[in-house]
């Protein structure tokens, strides 16, 4: 009995004994200051590669390492700095990782970061060529970014080449007879800036066939129900005599000026041009070019309601109105064509201006939409009598057709604004007096 007492005695001795011990080294490692500490970094990147750096303090004649746990950033030790390089983020997310400073046993984490790219385009968004082998520069502005160049008609480019903040895209010239139009896609990141590139000259356009449509206003009377009963469409050509360029519309008797702009390849009509001359009822009438849209009937049937007379026709009569037809390549389920559509000279806005001023009344928008045709009675003294509106074209366009998938004698562009439309019709219903030429 007293042999197992003494034995007891000496079990309980030891573990205290290993209990004392373990407590008083239990804060040891607590205490000690960690000998590897850091003076100063710059681990905060943009999304270009840069290099950076830390610099760091350990005890003296230990060997100091550092690692980094992500691939695009790597570190060295160079005395008491380790220097950092990291490599472009061409992602939109930002991105982090850890330097681990290591000396004996102590190491210390500092923490790199890295934004997301940044990227603009900052060219146009359409390019009117000519037909030879063109040279097109594409600008962006770009942080970090790895952008390409797409398109939807990879024959048509001869080269393309990135410097450092743009493309230089090559285009083949065109040999096609035909306006061609591809697309080019600046791609970062899926994100796409869409540009159009336009390629044809004056000589891909006359002599060919055009129909010119529109809705004529004119023929409206008070037994029209839609306004698809006013769609016209007259089968003619562009032609050129000498310097100048000319719709011919045989089927309606006229021939409408045009000027053709190769830096836009766009065709321009101006108020007050001279479309053909006739007889009727022994008189001689010429028809003349006129620019209008839906707000200046409006105003026109205001004014006359505030006056007692009509606004003078005049007014938009005049070749400081005029209306652009930017010539696009496109597509039908039933055919390929080459058209414009008649829109908006920005030049207009000054003339309206004035206009508005000289009848003293309120400023009002002008959007020019409407291609009208006025006849004038010739006076004996050479001068000329407004007789009436003979065409007033809302909407018009010109269609050439370059590809027939189906027979369909209506061309009428798929772009057409069909709710615009219906206001043209309201409008001419509200009417109280077209003032149209009796033909």
């Amino acid at each position: 009995m007293k042999k197992i007492f003494n034995i007891c005695m000496v079990l309980v001795a030891a573990v205290a004994t290993f209990t004392a011990c373990s407590d008083d080294n239990a804060g040891e490692q607590y205490l000690r200051e960690n000998t590897v500490g850091v003076v100063n970094s710059n681990l905060s990147f943009d999304a270009d590669a840069h290099q950076g750096g830390v610099k760091f303090t350990a005890p003296a004649g230990q060997t100091a390492t550092a690692t980094v746990n992500a691939a695009w950033a790597k570190a060295e030790v160079k005395g008491d700095s380790v220097v950092v390089n990291v490599v472009n983020n061409p992602q939109l997310e930002s991105r982090s990782a850890m330097l681990t400073i290591k000396s004996g046993a102590d190491s210390t984490n500092v923490p790199i970061t890295q934004k997301g790219c940044e990227f603009a385009y900052k060219g146009k968004s359409d390019y009117a060529i000519a037909d030879k082998d063109t040279t097109i520069v594409l600008p962006f502005s770009k942080v970090g970014a790895e952008p390409k160049l797409l398109s939807d008609n990879g024959d048509a480019l001869a080269k393309v080449e990135q410097i450092d903040t743009a493309f230089l895209v090559t285009v083949k010239a065109n040999t096609t007879g035909e306006l061609r139009q591809l697309s080019l896609f600046v791609d970062n990141q899926g994100a796409q800036d869409t540009v159009s590139v336009r390629q044809a000259e004056l000589k891909d356009f006359v002599g060919k066939t055009f129909y010119f449509t529109g809705y004529d206003l004119s023929q409206f009377t008070d037994s029209t129900l839609s306004i698809d009963e006013l769609y016209v469409q007259y089968t003619g050509s562009l032609a050129q005599s000498g310097s100048k360029v000319y719709l011919r519309l045989p089927d309606a008797g006229m021939s409408i000026p045009l000027v053709y702009n190769q830096s836009t390849l766009s065709f321009q009509v101006k108020g007050d041009q001279l479309t053909s001359t006739f007889k009727y009822d022994g008189n001689t009438y010429r028809l003349y070019t006129s620019i209008w849209d839906l707000t200046a009937m409006d105003f026109a049937d205001e004014y006359k309601e505030k006056h007692g007379t009509p606004i003078n026709n005049n007014y938009f009569c005049t070749q400081y109105l005029s209306m652009d037809a930017y010539m696009n390549a496109g597509a039908t389920t039933k055919f390929s064509y080459v058209a414009g559509s008649f829109e908006n000279h920005p030049g207009n806005a000054a003339w309206i201006a004035l206009l508005m001023a000289f009848a003293n009344y309120p400023s009002t928008p002008f959007d020019a939409n409407i291609l009208g045709i006025d006849a004038y009675k010739l006076k004996s003294n050479g001068g000329r009598l407004f007789a009436g509106e003979f065409n007033k074209f809302y909407l018009p366009s010109i269609i050439h057709i370059t590809g027939m998938t189906g027979q369909d004698k209506h061309v009428q562009l798929p772009n057409l604004n069909r709710a615009s439309a219906q206001r043209a019709f309201s409008l001419c219903k509200a009417r109280k007096d077209m003032q149209t030429f009796k033909k």
